[in-house]
């Protein structure tokens, strides 16, 4: 029963990063349009930072849960 609660819990984890990752590229093509006004940088390369972080948030939640579903019933708090 823990496997299955893992599973879910991470298949809605994982659909939550993925709507952010397409919403994150929305936002790049409109930061295309855009430039800093003080620095005359082109907005997307900051807006750059939000698909870039969750891709790597997405990466670690997988290997965490990975190690999860390897030893389901260990408990990970610190001694």
């Amino acid at each position: 029963i823990l496997r299955a609660l893992i599973l879910v819990v991470g298949a809605a984890c994982l659909w939550f990063l993925s709507q952010a990752f397409v919403g994150s590229l929305a936002l790049i093509d409109i930061g295309r349009m855009q430039t800093s006004p003080v620095l005359a940088l082109p907005m997307w390369i900051p807006y750059l930072s939000l698909p870039v972080g969750l891709a790597y948030f997405a990466l670690e939640f997988l290997l965490a849960l990975g190690q999860r579903w390897r030893d389901p019933g260990r408990d990970r708090t610190p001694s």
